[in-house]
């Protein structure tokens, strides 16, 4: 059980991401030169409010507007692709026009696709991601 340290806490950033579902599936990401599957998201720039930030991003990535809803779940991510560890809350979204095209950003989205709560099982991702999808499909 990790022990408080005096004079040392957590060190990481925090992230922000979404469950975005359209038809009963999600959407899942891969990054440019990655090989594992992401949810959708980012992090807040100076001065942001959550919710800003988190539309900025999914604007930014797949150039669409959503709706976010509440958030459903956190955890803390370590050894996140090479970077300082991450603590991540996780929100429902849709999409404030379903047929709205997906437009990824070519320097950070390599490709997308919609998958069942089922195929989250057998798809490259991290843990924290499969328990995310499945705490939203509860």
């Amino acid at each position: 059980m990790p022990q408080e340290i005096p004079g040392a806490h957590f060190v990481g950033e925090v992230g922000q991401k979404v469950i975005l579902e359209k038809d009963g599936k999600i959407l899942m990401c891969r990054g440019v030169g990655s090989d594992t599957w992401d949810i959708p998201g980012g992090r807040l720039h100076k001065g942001e409010s959550p919710l800003e930030g988190l539309k900025r991003e999914i604007r930014e990535e797949l150039s669409i507007e959503v709706l976010i809803k509440k958030p459903f779940y956190t955890c803390a991510v370590h050894d996140f692709k090479n970077q300082p560890s991450r603590y991540f809350v996780v929100f429902g979204a849709s999409m404030l026009n379903p047929s709205e095209v997906l437009t990824l950003a070519e320097d950070e989205i390599a490709e997308v696709k919609w998958i069942s709560k089922e195929e989250i099982e057998s798809l490259p991702t991290i843990e924290e991601w499969r328990k995310a999808v499945k705490a939203y499909f509860e």
